[in-house]
């Protein structure tokens, strides 16, 4: 409250139109009634990138423009909400064409995403894990065993493991002879994805 308080924008005036710069989560309140952010009011124009060192990510939804803003400053997947970079994953997807649908937050069963594309011989099924990690936090074998094993279990067409970072020796050498059955997507595949985003 308190910050919000500091931080406003606006005439303090009960129930004005002040604009406050935090959202109310945690039941944040403030002198004057809160205007929560407008999502869709909130444009990432050449202006926002120089005059803001760091914009809150996490209040806007999945579109073109945040996905073009992440592909000029792909170091930010790093940084937000797991969830909100499972629902990028399945933006560029979506963009390529396939109907996806985003798993609960829990319990998703070792896979975040079902991506199924529909072409000319047929419907094909794909599973796909995100893992938002450091540079410096390799992605191991075991997670790519897991995946591998929802693909076996769900009788998909393939499984897709996609994360900021990279992956160890292990794993790479576990999923070399699966080729036709599971990729490996690291941080540099995630920043061609984005370039090609339109």
């Amino acid at each position: 409250m308190n910050e919000n308080e500091k931080k406003a924008i606006g005439k303090r005036v009960p129930r004005g139109s002040v604009i406050y710069p935090y959202s109310n989560k945690n039941r944040a309140q403030g002198y004057t009634k809160y205007i929560p952010i407008n999502k869709s009011s909130i444009i990432l124009d050449s202006a926002n990138y120089q005059n803001h060192k760091e914009i809150n990510l996490e209040v806007l939804d999945v579109n073109s423009q945040l996905i073009k803003y992440l592909a000029m400053n792909p170091q930010l997947l790093r940084k937000i909400d797991t969830r909100k970079f499972e629902e990028i994953v399945a933006e560029i997807f979506h963009k390529k064409g396939f109907s996806v649908t985003l798993t609960p937050r829990t319990r998703d069963g070792g896979k975040d995403i079902y991506a199924i594309q529909n072409g000319m011989f047929g419907r094909q099924l794909y599973v796909i894990e995100c893992k938002r990690y450091s540079s410096s936090h390799k992605v191991g074998v075991e997670l790519v065993r897991g995946i591998y094993g929802v693909k076996v279990a769900e009788r998909a067409t393939a499984a897709i493991l996609v994360t900021t970072s990279s992956f160890s020796k292990d794993a790479i050498d576990f999923a070399s002879p699966l080729k036709y059955e599971l990729s490996l997507k690291d941080y540099t595949d995630l920043k061609s994805w984005l370039k090609e985003y339109n």
